[in-house]
């Protein structure tokens, strides 16, 4: 009956076999594509910046209990990135402009501030990530994912959760030691252009809740005590969106005069 052995291990690799097939042609149904910036010399793009004030600082909105704390409206600026030059590999040099939009400048800030930075096609800042552009508005202007489900089209929507975070920290009042809890979540949409090679729009939320709570003395009530809060429900949200292309004003008047 050893005419058994043969026949099991044809059934088994025959399994295998027909396991690996399967795999490959599931591979093949779902394949992947990966998302490449494609500058070119010379090119300008404009973005309109919108941050919630605490959107870097989810924690330093514990300040908007203190009615005495100054209001501290959203920003509202435009980011210019200006190619300088573009290497064999798709790595990018570009001057960053960072200015508030018109009707939106705010007291006791630059008007314009500036950048070199070095970014590959892939969306990684190599150098000058320490100027006045801040990191994190860096990292969500050109940060890409290494790879999406194949999109059919002119651009593809990239999703990305991050699980829930939680920090806590001490501070010491006139009444015993205070204790912050701050839970949050962050959570970025953002829309590419396959073809162009273009961040088009990104939005990033953080939502969460604020606590502060009296840990030291433990006799003692939260009643008895102005800054304790149970619970502050909190919101944030940086917004990132291209703005279309303005030409200079000699190609408009140009233009009307040839229609005349």
């Amino acid at each position: 009956m050893n005419f058994l052995k043969p026949i099991s291990a044809l059934v088994i690799l025959s399994a295998l076999g027909f396991s690996l097939t399967t795999s490959a042609q599931a591979d093949q149904r779902h394949p992947t594509t990966a998302l490449r910036y494609k500058w070119t010399m010379g090119q300008t793009l404009r973005y309109l910046v919108q941050q919630d004030p605490y959107f870097a600082d989810p924690a330093s909105a514990i300040e908007t209990t203190d009615l005495s704390a100054p209001y501290r409206p959203p920003s509202v600026l435009r980011l210019t990135e200006q190619v300088l030059a573009v290497g064999g590999d798709g790595t990018a040099t570009l001057r960053l402009s960072l200015a508030p939009e018109p009707g939106f400048e705010e007291e006791g800030r630059p008007p314009r501030v500036a950048q070199v930075v070095a970014v590959t096609a892939l969306g990684q800042v190599l150098s000058g990530d320490s100027g006045p552009v801040p990191p994190e508005l860096l990292s969500a202007v050109f940060r890409l994912p290494e790879a999406v489900p194949f999109a059919k089209g002119a651009f593809v929507i990239l999703t990305q959760d991050d699980p829930p975070c939680e920090t806590k920290s001490t501070s010491p009042s006139h009444d015993g030691l205070l204790q912050q809890t701050t839970q949050s979540r962050r959570c970025d949409r953002a829309v590419f252009g396959i073809g162009s090679g273009i961040l088009l729009r990104r939005r990033i939320n953080i939502t969460g809740s604020l606590s502060l709570v009296m840990i030291r003395p433990r006799q003692r009530g939260a009643a008895d005590f102005g800054r304790v809060v149970p619970n502050l429900p909190i919101s944030q949200t940086l917004t990132i969106e291209l703005e279309p292309y303005v030409g200079p004003p000699l190609l408009a008047s140009a233009a009307r005069q040839s229609k005349s």
